[in-house]
């Protein structure tokens, strides 16, 4: 008697015997398995066209908080990061709610005569939150990008704050020169006169 695999089984028998892709197209592809939200990555993972969209965040940022230095631009380029990854992460769990949504669609409208898509949403909602915990996954990325964000931001705020005080501190007038108004004063007093004595 031949006993049943199971399908873990099976994909595990199966991958054994694969040699990898062979075409150009499959290994790019392969090379992509790995890459999931990227939001817990050491490094930075986008896709192309994500990384054309962040060049142009970073653009934008730089233009507005004008780094004068290779650290505040460091500072900046902290902040482009977080920004981009929070507005990432808030892409994923609308997407979680609505794929949740269509999957539960039938169920909907079975058990309503009439539902519009406001209600259909929380109904995906909370579906999801019985189903899965994904989306709270997503708020704990959210929540910790939100204060990576909030700390990139006021560090820039920061150190832009002390290199203006710094450009003050070094900031002063050039001296005049008191030696040739003495001089003059003195020439003005008579010779055989005390200038420190009024005179008789």
């Amino acid at each position: 008697m031949i006993d049943k695999l199971t399908k873990a089984e099976i994909a595990r028998r199966n991958g054994a015997l694969s040699r990898g892709p062979v075409t150009e197209a499959g290994k790019a592809k392969a090379g992509r398995n790995n890459f999931r939200h990227g939001l817990t990555a050491k490094n930075f993972l986008a896709t192309p066209a994500d990384l054309e969209a962040f060049r142009q965040h970073l653009d934008a940022l730089v233009e507005f908080w004008n780094p004068q230095c290779s650290y505040e631009h460091y500072l900046v380029t902290k902040l482009a990061r977080a920004e981009f990854q929070h507005d990432r992460a808030e892409r994923l769990q609308h997407s979680m709610i609505d794929l949740e949504t269509d999957i539960v669609g039938p169920e909907i409208e079975c058990a309503f005569d009439s539902m519009d898509e406001t209600g259909a949403l929380i109904i995906g909602y909370k579906s999801l939150d019985e189903h899965s915990a994904a989306h709270r996954n997503m708020d704990r990325h959210l929540a910790r990008l939100s204060r990576e964000r909030l700390r990139a931001k006021e560090a820039i705020q920061d150190a832009q704050a002390r290199r203006a005080n710094d450009e003050k501190l070094n900031f002063h007038v050039e001296p005049t020169d008191t030696n040739s108004e003495a001089a003059e004063t003195t020439e003005a007093v008579p010779q055989d006169q005390d200038p420190l004595c009024p005179a008789a």
